[in-house]
């Protein structure tokens, strides 16, 4: 794999020699600033912000640390879809009018609050962008026509005659931030491929910001297969859409069942609930805690522990009393679902699946990550042994040293006393001319389920 050119670096060690760096993953998603397909590493909120602005990206960024989320790389996706403005509407009995004019990055509720009556130029007002929660200093309104810089790229203006405002106005509109299509996803996808690097940048999984249907979860699998071709072994995480306005929640959950049925890759999950973080006015998807947990946790731990994975600053689930009728059905179609326990107190998530056919080896997250960093140390001893002198024409005391060194570096990885990822495994390689192939055997920890990796190198095909 090619030496990246557009990471940035700040810590060379980012991914190599801490006990969370399994964990490490990438997130991509719409910003307000930065530059598509650059990644950057992000360890905490305030970064986030700086690096990115606002947007889904930064909104998933600042709750997936304050969710206990490590430190992961973000970058940005190309927007090509404006950000767009809602209707006005006044409740008061002020005479003014308020249009809006702009160009909107981010998604906000915005309210302008007549706080004392009378004239242009005498009238005062305060506004708020994130729908009253906050509000700004009082201001003057300007003379009838002239237009006022809120926040976030937009500006309202206000036309009037006479005492054409009253104490106690308020003018509300929404905003939605720009969005790219998923065209521009998989570009920056293709980016953050080619700046894998397996010491400085070797990330385990991306997580797909936004709201993505069927279409573009079969395009993942495409991109999921291309990774693999090149032996870079990861797995997306994607999210649903929200619930239309003008859909039912039963109608919402129904095709969320059926889209999930539909659709079947082991290297794609769907996280298809949404919940309430902190004090947001709106909901947001429950992948954000999924790969939080994921990225803070060895490879073979279930996001949805209980005792482990209680959610830290998530509230509510959006619309819990019809999904709770629906659960079991989207578990059965592989839809990863946040959930309440009967005499547990918080949230958590039901399972952690893969979009997998129901005959794959591999239908949990927590089964493929053990057996994808198998494949990762295995492959980065047999591709320097068959390019090396010694496996050009295939020795066998040369192989049985190297299975010696891949048993080595599995059992210093995975299989520390107190800190094991892994049951135990076995080895068999064979060799031919310029070829290594061969399976380990992987038990998986506290199970008797046992899983058969098959790993191998060809050094004229460049990798088999």
């Amino acid at each position: 794999m090619k030496q990246p050119v557009d990471v940035f670096q700040t810590d060379g060690n980012l991914d190599r020699g801490s006990e969370g760096a399994d964990g490490l993953h990438v997130k991509i998603g719409v910003a307000e600033k930065g530059t598509a397909g650059e990644l950057i590493p992000i360890s905490n909120g305030n970064e986030a912000v700086a690096r990115f602005g606002s947007g889904a990206l930064v909104d998933s960024l600042v709750r997936h640390f304050a969710e206990g989320g490590a430190v992961c790389y973000a970058t940005c996706v190309e927007s090509d879809i404006a950000g767009t403005i809602g209707e006005v509407s006044h409740t008061g009995t002020g005479s003014a009018t308020c249009t809006v004019s702009g160009n909107p990055n981010a998604k906000k509720d915005f309210k302008v609050e007549i706080l004392y009556g009378g004239a242009c130029e005498i009238a005062q007002f305060r506004f708020s962008n994130d729908g009253g929660v906050t509000f700004s200093e009082a201001f003057t309104l300007p003379a009838s026509g002239s237009a006022i810089l809120l926040s976030n790229g937009v500006s309202v203006t206000f036309t009037g005659t006479g005492d054409c405002f009253a104490k106690g106005d308020v003018y509300s509109f929404s905003t939605e931030a720009p969005n790219a299509n998923s065209l521009k996803f998989l570009e920056a996808i293709d980016k953050v491929k080619e700046a894998y690097d397996p010491i400085n940048c070797a990330y385990k999984f991306i997580h797909v910001v936004g709201a993505f249907d069927r279409a573009f979860w079969t395009s993942l699998g495409v991109k999921a297969d291309e990774f693999d071709e090149d032996k870079i072994f990861i797995f997306f995480v994607t999210e649903f859409r929200p619930q239309g306005a003008s859909e039912s929640a039963d109608e919402y959950f129904q095709e969320m069942i059926d889209e999930g049925r539909l659709f079947h890759h082991g290297r794609v999950a769907v996280v298809g609930t949404r919940e309430r973080y902190g004090n947001d006015d709106d909901f947001k998807s429950t992948a954000i805690r999924l790969v939080a947990n994921l990225s803070a946790s060895k490879t073979n731990i279930h996001p949805g522990w209980v005792e482990g994975f209680p959610a830290k600053t998530s509230t509510e689930i959006e619309t819990w009393e019809v999904l709770k009728d629906y659960i079991d059905s989207l578990d059965m179609s592989n839809i990863i679902c946040a959930c309440h326990y009967q005499n547990w107190k918080g949230i958590f998530i039901k399972e952690a699946h893969l979009m997998s056919d129901k005959n794959s080896d591999y239908q949990f997250i927590y089964e493929l990550r053990p057996a994808d960093k198998i494949r990762f140390l295995a492959y980065n001893k047999i591709m320097p042994f068959v390019n090396s002198e010694a496996g050009v024409e295939g020795d066998e005391s040369g192989v049985d040293s190297l299975a010696a060194e891949i048993d080595n570096a599995i059992s210093n990885a995975m299989e520390l006393p107190g800190n094991s990822e892994i049951g135990g495994h076995e080895t068999v390689l064979n060799f031919a001319n310029d070829e290594v192939f061969g399976d380990i055997l992987m038990l998986a920890k506290g199970t008797m389920k046992r899983f058969r990796i098959g790993v191998g190198y060809v050094k004229s095909l460049g990798g088999n």
